[in-house]
């Protein structure tokens, strides 16, 4: 029996996995194989030649197809069957290889049985799936089909509004009526403005008579110069 190698401290703490890492400290008592400290792997632990590379006293073979089976002889071989066969495949392929004697390393003897659930409940979900698919493509062309229908009646709408629309614009006529009422009445003061031309007219003759009163005043100034 070999000897099983773990990681140093492995047996202390959790954390730690009991695998084998070769320590690497500076100062490591067990990678400076002290006395006393677990032991590194080395030649002397070493399997014999003959029983190099064997699983359970058998040598290992890697199988893809039916094919591979041929020129195997059960004693000396035992089967690993490929990691990227499909599950179908893999029983089938499991079976055949019981049939003939050989053992097979890599496979759950229950797989049988694991391989009819796994089936059945794929074939479930793909039905579930293609009914999903046609309730949706039914509701689909439903509400494709009656939109179709109630577009007549959205045409006369439409023609309703746009008879409204038109409405307007005839009352827009009586519009230019008032306008021109406004013009006649902006133009009805322009008239009112001549008889403020005839006030300033007035105002100017106003103006000009206080200047005839001081005619007078001058010959009575030069009358009192003559007394003196």
């Amino acid at each position: 029996m070999s000897r099983k190698f773990v990681e140093k401290e492995s047996h202390a703490t959790k954390s730690i996995k009991k695998r084998w890492r070769m320590p690497r400290g500076k100062h490591s008592k067990v990678r400076q194989m002290h006395k006393g400290r677990p032991a590194l792997p080395n030649v002397g632990y070493g399997k014999s030649i003959l029983s190099r590379g064997q699983v359970d006293g058998l040598y290992p073979v890697l199988i893809c197809c039916q094919g591979d089976l041929r020129g195997l002889d059960a004693q000396t071989d035992i089967i690993i069957i490929a990691r990227a066969v499909g599950l179908r495949k893999r029983v089938e392929l499991y079976t055949l290889a019981i049939k003939a004697g050989f053992k097979v390393h890599n496979v759950d003897p229950n797989i049988e049985k694991a391989a009819e659930k796994l089936l059945k409940d794929r074939k479930k979900a793909h039905a579930d799936r293609v009914k999903r698919k046609t309730i949706v493509q039914k509701t689909e062309v439903k509400q494709s089909k009656k939109p179709a229908k109630k577009s007549e009646p959205k045409t006369k709408d439409s023609s309703s509004k746009t008879a409204k629309a038109s409405s307007p614009a005839k009352k827009s006529e009586p519009k230019a009526e008032d306008s021109s009422s406004k013009t006649a009445k902006a133009s009805s003061p322009a008239k009112k403005s001549e008889p403020k031309a005839e006030d300033s007219s007035s105002k100017t003759t106003k103006a000009s008579s206080p200047a005839k009163k001081s005619e007078p005043k001058e010959p009575v100034k030069k009358e009192v110069a003559q007394n003196e």
